[in-house]
Parts: structure tokens; sequence; C-alpha cells
């Protein structure tokens, strides 16, 4: 997540990110003590992840169909 985080601030592009920690507090600490061109939030475990996702423009996370699953299931009509 550091790296991706690094080339899109690198970019220069107007971005906000919302990182999700989840319970590794080496890496929330590590993206909070950098100094960011961007606004970053580092969130670190909540269950509030459903709301996060539902407000992102897109999503950059792990592959598997969990990741998948909730944000479909959370814009489908159906």
């Amino acid at each position: 997540m550091y790296d991706i985080t690094e080339r899109l601030n690198a970019a220069g592009l107007p971005l906000q990110l919302i990182l999700i920690c989840g319970r590794n507090d080496e890496l929330a600490a590590k993206l909070r003590a950098h100094q960011w061109k961007m606004p970053i939030h580092v969130v670190g475990f909540t269950k509030e992840v459903h709301r996060l996702m539902r407000a992102a423009d897109f999503l950059i996370g792990k592959p598997g169909p969990a990741a998948l699953r909730k944000p479909w299931s959370e814009s489908s009509p159906c």
C-alpha cells in the first residue's frame, strides 16, 4: 500500500486517499509520518468499511472474491 501511495503522490493528480490499514499499526504509522502532497486519511481497523467503499470513486485492494462481492452488492438494485 505504501508503494502505491508513493506512486499516486508522485503523479501529482488531484486525489484524496483514505487508506484502511486494519490492524497493521506499523504501516499506519509509516503512512502518517510521511509528508504527502495530497490529503491522506489513515484509518485503522473499522467496521465501517462498507461506508468508505460507498464513498469511493475507485478501490485498490487485495484480490479476491470478498473484495469484489461487497462493492457490487452495495450498488446492485437487486
